[in-house]
């Protein structure tokens, strides 16, 4: 019997998230091509140290979580999200990043994923919880929608991003 444990992430083990967060933006935006160097002319900090750096300055912040996924004691995946303010002044959750690796997939890791971060949110007064991803990532868009988010719109820029949200009650 497998057993998955979901955990806050440890500072030792950011490197590996760090490189599943960037293997996660060249897999689901196809315009990179997988590509680090594409990446990098998108966004100059797309490097380990640099994108290890920021996510180590976000762990500290009370506003964000980094959690990882372990199946039997083996990390298989994580997810990072913040609590954020929207323009007009309304609290929100954000899914940054969440990535499964390819061989523990479709094992509703991603779902237990989202569950622990809904449990993470509860009870923060957030009118709405928010992702965007690429209109090519169909299994994620397909995860958001059997956990109740709807397709909100799209954002342009150097590609299309679909916008989901799950509007919370109260």
């Amino acid at each position: 019997m497998t057993t998955l444990h979901i955990r806050d992430l440890r500072e030792d083990e950011l490197d590996l998230v760090t490189s599943w967060c960037m293997a996660t933006v060249l897999e689901t935006i196809p315009e990179l091509a997988g590509d680090p160097e594409k990446a990098r002319a998108r966004w100059p900090n797309f490097t380990h140290e640099a994108m290890r750096a920021m996510f180590a300055e976000s762990m500290q912040r009370p506003t964000h979580a980094f959690f990882l996924a372990l199946l039997d004691g083996t990390p298989v995946a994580h997810s990072m999200i913040f609590r954020k303010t929207d323009a007009d002044g309304l609290p929100y959750g954000y899914f940054f990043s969440r990535y499964v690796l390819p061989a523990y997939r479709r094992r509703d890791i991603a779902s237990a994923l989202m569950q622990h971060a809904f449990d993470w949110f509860h009870g923060q007064g957030l009118a709405y919880l928010q992702a965007h991803t690429h209109p090519t990532n169909l299994a994620l868009r397909s995860l958001y929608a059997r956990h109740g988010f709807q397709e909100v719109g799209t954002s342009g820029g150097d590609w299309p991003m679909v916008e989901l949200r799950l509007d919370l009650p109260g």
